[in-house]
């Protein structure tokens, strides 16, 4: 008799048996006895992972279930708790942070028009840097020399960089080649 329930079935046994026999023989080379067990062990129950877990799941988000009910509460009453402590250290603090606030404004001011006068001067220079350096070639190149300086720094990152920088290098170059070619059409 089947049933009729969405969730997912317990698993066949043939079928538990030939995940086990597969894992057991992956860990078999690659652990030796140890391994075969290990692998036999995490063989057995991986079948049975998706059936738990759907049942699990259906526990817990049951509308009226349990563990709702419990999380609601304990939300409620961290929420309780924190806001009035909230309040009563916003209180304490509120006249520190205003004398603060008139006691700091002038030399923010001060800041403020420094950095709006040097971000005016030196914009246009960093904007040309940054026109040239941030092409894919250019962002390579920085990549390459951040990978020559860390292994001068003795971090072992080149095999990493090669393995993992030069396919997503190769990437990036795809992409800007497949967009040039699109601007062109």
């Amino acid at each position: 008799m089947t049933s009729s329930n969405p969730l997912s079935p317990l698993p066949s046994i043939p079928s538990v048996l030939v995940i086990a026999v597969l894992a057991g023989t992956i860990g078999l080379l690659s652990g030796g006895l140890r391994g075969l067990q290990a692998g036999w062990v995490a063989g057995l129950m991986l079948p049975f992972v998706p059936f738990c877990t759907t049942r699990t799941w259906t526990w817990l988000t049951q509308p009226e279930g349990l563990p709702r009910l419990i999380g609601r509460e304990v939300a409620a009453s961290i929420v309780r708790v924190s806001s009035s402590t909230a309040d009563r250290i916003g209180d304490a603090v509120s006249p520190l942070a205003d004398a603060a606030t008139k006691a700091f404004q002038p030399p923010a001011l001060v800041v403020r028009l420094g950095v709006a006068i040097l971000a005016g001067s030196l914009g246009s220079l960093v904007s040309g840097l940054f026109r040239r350096i941030a092409t894919p070639l250019g962002l390579a190149n920085l990549g390459a020399l951040a990978i020559i300086v860390g292994d001068f720094a003795g971090l072992s990152v080149a095999s990493l960089a090669c393995f993992g920088g030069l396919p997503a290098l190769i990437l990036v170059l795809l992409v800007n080649e497949s967009e040039e070619r699109s601007a062109r059409y």
